[in-house]
């Protein structure tokens, strides 16, 4: 078995050295986030209808209640 460390614990036993130079543990640290924090992405997901269907669907519903007012004094 290696007894080596991965890259990422590489990357964290640099960003957690107290004793190295600031610059050096922060660019550890950014290279390291990907890997230890999950990127958020939005995904869209669509039926099998397209996407004009849908719209009109969507007009339809909106035009049989009335819209609501705010009133400003």
């Amino acid at each position: 078995m290696n007894n080596e460390p991965s890259p990422l614990e590489f990357l964290r036993a640099v960003y957690l050295n107290d004793g190295l130079p600031l610059s050096v543990r922060l660019r550890a640290a950014i290279e390291a986030a990907p890997y230890v924090h999950p990127k958020l992405s939005a995904v869209a997901v669509m039926s099998s209808d397209d996407f004009s269907a849908r719209l009109e669907r969507a007009i339809s519903r909106s035009s049989k209640e009335p819209p609501k007012v705010i009133e400003h004094r």
